[in-house]
C-alpha cells in the first residue's frame, strides 16, 4: 500500500511539473505580443509551461483554442476544436466509409508547421474511438477508449 501511495505521489507530481500555469507576468512579453497580434477578441486566457515551450489556452467565437510556442515566438503546434461540418471531404468519405455506425462527437484540427492533421472522437452506445487522419484522408492511428 505505501508503494502504491509513493507511485501515485510521484505520478502527480511528474504531471505537475510538465505543464504548469503561469501569470502573464510569467510569460516573455514578446510571446504575448506574437499572440496578440494574430489573436483579437479572445476569452479565457490561460499560459502554461509545457515543457521547453509556451502553450496558451483560449476561445474564440465559442471555439477552443490551444497554441504552443517555443522560447523565440515560433509557433510550434496549433490545435483548434472544430465542427464535423468543417472536415475536409476526404476525412468525411473515410469516417462514412470505415466507421459508419459510429457518431462523431468531438473534432480537433492539429497543425504542425504545414502538416494538419486531424483527431475525431468517435463513439457508438457501446464503443469509443480516437482515430488521427491526415488532410488526405490517411487514417493514421486509431485508439480505442
Amino acid at each position: 500500500m505505501k508503494i502504491l501511495k509513493t507511485s501515485l505521489l510521484f505520478l502527480f507530481a511528474s504531471i505537475a511539473v510538465q505543464a504548469q500555469d503561469l501569470r502573464m507576468d510569467e510569460v516573455p512579453a514578446s510571446l504575448i505580443s506574437t499572440f496578440q497580434k494574430e489573436f483579437t477578441n479572445v476569452n479565457d486566457v490561460e499560459w502554461e509551461k509545457d515543457m521547453e515551450n509556451y502553450k496558451v489556452e483560449f476561445e474564440v467565437d465559442r471555439k477552443d483554442y490551444d497554441v504552443w510556442y517555443a522560447t523565440n515566438g515560433q509557433e510550434v503546434k496549433r490545435k483548434v476544436e472544430i465542427s464535423s461540418s468543417e472536415l475536409p471531404s476526404a476525412v468525411s468519405n473515410v469516417i462514412k466509409k470505415n466507421y459508419a455506425d459510429f457518431s462523431i462527437d468531438d473534432v480537433d484540427m492539429i497543425k504542425k508547421g504545414n502538416d494538419i492533421t486531424y483527431e475525431i472522437d468517435l463513439e457508438t452506445f457501446t464503443k469509443e474511438l480516437e482515430i488521427t487522419v491526415d488532410k488526405n484522408g490517411k487514417v493514421l492511428s486509431e485508439i480505442e477508449d
